[in-house]
């Protein structure tokens, strides 16, 4: 039986810099990705069109196993205090 070999370069619109650096990652994260899906997360990540750059980062920073679209920032979250929670550190 001969494996086959995937080409990147078969998939529409990829990011081939992007899908190396996903492949790495998976590589070092394992478990790796299988042969038989690389393909299939190869396409996927071409969905994801001028963002998958972006996408590889969020995957590689969040330590997540996959590929999934861009989280956006909640507004302002950094700088919402809880009630709660300023009560406690502005008292005399």
């Amino acid at each position: 039986m001969v494996k086959e070999v995937f080409d990147p370069k078969t998939v529409p619109g990829l990011n081939v810099e992007a899908w190396d650096r996903f492949v790495e990652y998976r590589r070092q994260r394992k478990p790796a990705i299988k042969s038989c899906s690389m393909k299939e997360c190869a396409k996927e990540l071409a969905s994801f069109g001028d963002k998958q750059s972006a996408v590889v980062s969020q995957s590689i920073r969040k330590q997540w196993q996959g590929l999934f679209a861009l989280h956006k920032p909640k507004p302002n979250s950094e700088h919402i205090e809880s009630p709660r929670k300023a009560r406690y550190f502005n008292q005399p």
